[in-house]
């Protein structure tokens, strides 16, 4: 616009007619009118007219109308869709004096189709270009209708390219984008079977979905970066809540609770595969459990928590029959199948059916401040009832500690949260010297306890030990 070329040029021989053609007019979402005007014209002498020519999008030119003559021509029977762009031919002849009326000027008036633009400047949204594996890549980017026309709505492509060269393509239908009015285009991608370097390719408009000006301010390009989550998640093994060495005796319907937790707050440890649960025998046989709800309980991590725990547990519930050392064996792993360790978490352990108590030791003997109170349980069931009885050398009773004192008492070997500070029913502190102490049980059923014999059945007498106590 407004600016001015010249050229000179010599031309020779002598022609008596011509012909202008003009560059590509277009493309149109509806054609209008021509307007056209020339001057020095001589009616007697000259002869001038218009060429109009359809051009399909593909480039093909086809001669609509020939040999106008009227100064203003209605287009309306050239159909837009067929052919989106014109152009014209001005043709002159003068074969009497070879002065060609000059052309002032030729209009074409119509429709222009819209054109969207990608414009980031008016609203651009990227998450990050380095993400943590599981974690959703948000991008969102403006689109301007810079055209004064509308368009339906609005197609967009999203490709996902891995460092792979695998490609994924995502299409979905906007709104429709009105004339010099913009939306915006979001894209979730969801990470937590990916990783390494990818590329987003943005395309609004693929394909000519629908009659566009200008593609050329369609597409767009991010990179971005997923880190794989190596770091190994951390399993607990607990039997009736308490962490066994190999070899304890546990009950033989033990609670055992196997849970995993995993740093990664995006990817939800939520699926039954995460874990693998076998159980040897005394006599070899390996069985493998699955959940079934009943025996094996799945509770998979709380999708709206993972921030503060990203947790699942296995409550496993078994029975065993057969008195005899087992092998409990887990394998674990993370959603993006990191193992929980090198190996897979092995630990054996020993069930005595029969509910048996052993003698009842306290802890140190002789004391001078507490000691406590250590004994092992087998079966599977807790007495309904149990207290120690503390008596002096000459029969009196002067303290009874009560099964609620003890604390928390499991099958296999206990040592007393409680601790017995010397004292009487009354807070006393008793003297220096040797006292008895009995221990009394009450099972649920009534069922008597055997003695299980742990070697120290030479320091009880009629069901008696003693304690010493040295201030």
């Amino acid at each position: 616009i407004n600016e001015i070329i010249q050229a000179t040029t010599i031309l020779t021989g002598k022609k008596n007619q011509g012909s202008i053609t003009s560059t590509l007019i277009g493309p149109a979402a509806s054609w209008g009118d021509v307007k056209w005007q020339v001057s020095d014209y001589n009616s007697t002498e000259d002869s001038i007219s218009l060429d109009i020519i359809g051009v399909t999008a593909d480039g093909q030119d086809s001669l609509l109308m020939e040999g106008v003559t009227m100064y203003d021509l209605s287009l309306d029977f050239v159909n837009s869709t067929v052919f989106p762009y014109l152009k014209l031919r001005y043709n002159v002849k003068d074969e009497t004096s070879l002065t060609p009326a000059q052309l002032d000027y030729w209009r074409v008036f119509y429709e222009p189709l819209p054109d969207a633009a990608l414009n980031p400047d008016r609203h651009l949204v990227f998450h990050a270009d380095t993400i943590q594996q599981g974690e959703e890549f948000q991008f969102e980017i403006g689109i301007e209708n810079v055209s004064g026309s509308d368009m339906d709505s609005l197609l967009i492509k999203y490709t996902i390219t891995n460092a792979a060269n695998q490609e994924v393509n995502i299409l979905k239908r906007n709104e429709a984008l009105l004339g010099d009015s913009s939306i915006v285009a979001k894209l979730n991608i969801d990470t937590r079977n990916r990783s390494g370097n990818h590329l987003v390719n943005i395309e609004v408009n693929p394909d000519d979905d629908q009659p566009e000006m200008y593609h050329f301010n369609n597409v767009g390009i991010a990179n971005f970066y997923i880190e794989s989550d190596k770091t190994p998640p951390i399993l607990d093994v607990t039997f009736d809540g308490v962490h066994i060495m190999s070899g304890d005796i546990v009950s033989s319907k033990p609670n055992i609770l196997i849970a995993l937790e995993d740093e990664n707050p995006f990817i939800a440890l939520d699926d039954t595969s995460t874990f693998e649960l076998y159980v040897v025998s005394p006599s070899g046989v390996s069985t493998r459990y699955y959940v079934d709800n009943q025996t094996v309980i799945f509770r998979p991590a709380d999708n709206d928590d993972l921030e503060n725990k990203n947790r699942a547990e296995i409550e496993f519930l078994p029975e065993f029959a057969e008195d005899g050392t087992y092998q409990l064996q887990v394998k674990a792993k993370d959603a993006t199948d990191n193992p929980s360790g090198v190996n897979e978490y092995k630990i054996d352990f020993e069930v005595i059916t029969k509910a048996m108590i052993s003698n009842v030791l306290n802890y140190p003997n002789p004391f001078s401040t507490s000691t406590q109170f250590v004994f092992t349980l087998t079966g599977s069931e807790i007495p309904e009832a149990m207290n120690i009885q503390i008596f002096t050398v000459s029969g009196k009773v002067i303290r009874t500690i009560t099964k609620e004192e003890l604390g928390d008492i499991r099958i296999g070997l206990n040592r007393t949260e409680y601790t017995w500070d010397g004292t009487d029913d009354f807070g006393n502190r008793l003297a220096n010297g040797v006292y008895l102490y009995r221990v009394n049980l009450k099972s649920a059923t009534d069922e008597n306890y055997e003695l299980f014999n742990t070697g120290t059945n030479d320091y009880f007498e009629g069901g008696f030990g003693k304690m010493v106590i040295l201030r």
